[in-house]
């Protein structure tokens, strides 16, 4: 007679064992499977962060030798017709700059006579006209005279550094202006003066209470600052139409 046997018999491997024990046994290749993804995630995180804190460390590093630059530029009324631009630019930390650039260029203006013709191809006709003046000579035209940086004996200010003779070249023929400071220390100043003459029209227009200082100074001089190692800040414009204290 044929021995019947139990589907429970069949399922088991020996009499021992019971339905928690297959269980269990079945489970095991998940577990093994999500301790290996936990290991390798481990594994890859270990190698990033310390490759992360390198490149934290790293830019730090770079920030600390910057150099934030503060810069301030003020037209201050002497006489009617004659103006200073006042240029100060300070290193505002925390880092030591190696080299700083200061570059300015003024707006030339020129004055004509004579009738401006277009011909059929729309092309203006200069022919006839003839340049009667330039700079202050000109409805609303400025023009540099002279300027340069400032040392402590011309200003009492312990932090100014001033700008080697060499370092610094102004040419009043093109209204240009460009100067370089090494090793610029934080809370350290660099200060630019510059003599202007104005013309009547101009004077006035810097004079209104009402007028935008920067439109107003950029109209007369563009400043442009750069260097290794620096940052700079927007430049804060203001007109004075007090003169300098004696």
């Amino acid at each position: 007679m044929a021995e019947f046997r139990r589907p429970a018999d069949i399922a088991y491997e020996s009499a021992d064992e019971g339905p928690q024990d297959a269980g269990r046994r079945e489970r095991w290749p998940r577990w093994g499977l999500l301790i290996a993804i936990v290991g390798i995630v481990i594994g890859v995180v270990a190698l990033l962060v310390p490759a992360g804190l390198w490149v934290a460390e790293r830019v730090s590093d770079a920030r600390s030798r910057e150099g934030t630059l503060a810069i301030s530029e003020t037209f201050r009324r002497e006489a009617p017709g004659e103006w200073t631009l006042v240029i100060i630019v300070e290193n505002a930390g925390p880092g030591t700059p190696p080299r700083v650039n200061l570059q300015m260029t003024t707006v030339q203006a020129l004055c004509f006579e004579g009738t401006i013709v277009e011909d059929k191809t729309g092309a203006a006709d200069l022919e006839d006209l003839e340049v009667t003046g330039r700079g202050a000579a000109c409805d609303g035209g400025s023009e540099l005279l002279s300027g340069g940086s400032l040392s402590q004996d011309q200003i009492p200010i312990a932090s100014i550094r001033a700008v080697a003779d060499d370092q610094q070249g102004l040419d009043p023929d093109t209204g240009t202006y460009s100067a370089s400071a090494s090793d610029l220390r934080p809370n350290e100043v660099l200060w630019f003066e510059f003599s202007f003459a104005v013309h009547p029209t101009l004077d006035e227009d810097l004079r209104d209470a009402s007028a935008d200082p920067q439109e107003l100074i950029q109209s007369i001089a563009l400043l442009l600052v750069t260097g290794e190692g620096v940052t700079t800040n927007d430049p804060i414009y203001d007109i004075s139409t007090l003169p300098a204290p004696g």
